[in-house]
């Protein structure tokens, strides 16, 4: 295992140099820019290519490309409607299926190899030790920050749809009486963050294993020739396994998404 600079690494500096982020500030303060970077990146990406299709649609000669998208976005339109009643689904569905697209672009980062993206950072930086994790999934900050963004959406959503009656059910439910008001909002709040906190922490920790996994495999290379043989159908084994998984989370956090939003927006759902 090299650091870059020809110099030998230990198992432990090598996990450790793979698992630091290239941040700015300390503690709590602190931005990891490798996230950021990545993920606006693949999203500017994403955002570009699908505002070119849109330019360039043709409804009597479509490309493969545009039947693809179309039928993307027909899957999406359906996820929706069989959850959310009386509404009009282009208010959910780019959300949750813009959702669905970003966080897989995201996953996919993972298969690349664990060293390529640092190296060619540490490349362009000059400094072959620079720290880069180029995952943004497996930071929690990302996946909080997303989830975040969603739960503020469905606050407003439930308020849209049902008015005050959407804040009078963390009150109310699910024991009745006005005495009890203090004992609903702390089960019902408490129940509200689970499901953010659940959401967030899905999507982190299944990718936050993954990357590991990948870690431990590329640490083989540089533990011996008798490792280094088996590293290789290892890694090839579990980038197959991990295109499932990286797909199944963003279709998780997809569907997921728009649960919550029906929960919300549903005028009959009762807490």
């Amino acid at each position: 295992m090299s650091s870059g600079n020809g110099s030998e690494l230990t198992f432990n500096q090598y996990l450790d140099h793979h698992l630091k982020y290239l941040h700015v500030g300390d503690g709590f303060w602190s931005i990891n820019l490798d996230s950021l970077l990545v993920s606006f990146v693949l999203g500017l990406f994403l955002a570009s290519i699908l505002f070119y299709q849109a330019r360039k649609v043709n409804i009597y000669k479509p490309t493969k490309f545009q039947v693809a998208v179309e039928l993307f976005i027909d899957w999406v339109n359906g996820s929706a409607k069989s959850f959310i009643v009386n509404a009009d689904v282009k208010f959910f569905a780019p959300l949750a299926g813009v959702a669905f697209l970003w966080i897989f672009a995201m996953n996919l980062v993972d298969l690349i190899p664990v060293d390529w993206i640092p190296r060619l950072v540490g490349l362009i930086a000059g400094d072959p030790n620079i720290h880069f994790r180029p995952l943004p999934t497996a930071d929690a900050n990302v996946t909080f920050g997303m989830v975040t963004a969603i739960f503020i959406i469905i606050i407003i959503t439930g308020f849209k749809s049902k008015g005050l009656g959407y804040y009078k059910n963390f009150a109310l439910h699910p024991l009745p009486g006005v005495l009890l008001i203090p004992v609903n909002l702390f089960l019902e709040i408490l129940g509200f963050f689970a499901e953010f906190l659940s959401l967030s922490l899905r999507l982190f920790g299944n990718m936050f294993a993954g990357e590991i996994i990948f870690i431990l495999i590329a640490a083989m290379y540089g533990a011996g020739i008798i490792f280094g043989i088996f590293a290789l159908p290892l890694s090839f084994v579990w980038a197959l396994l991990h295109i499932l998984v990286i797909t199944l989370q963003a279709y998780i956090f997809m569907m997921l998404t728009i649960v919550y939003l029906s929960k919300a927006w549903n005028k009959d759902e009762e807490h």
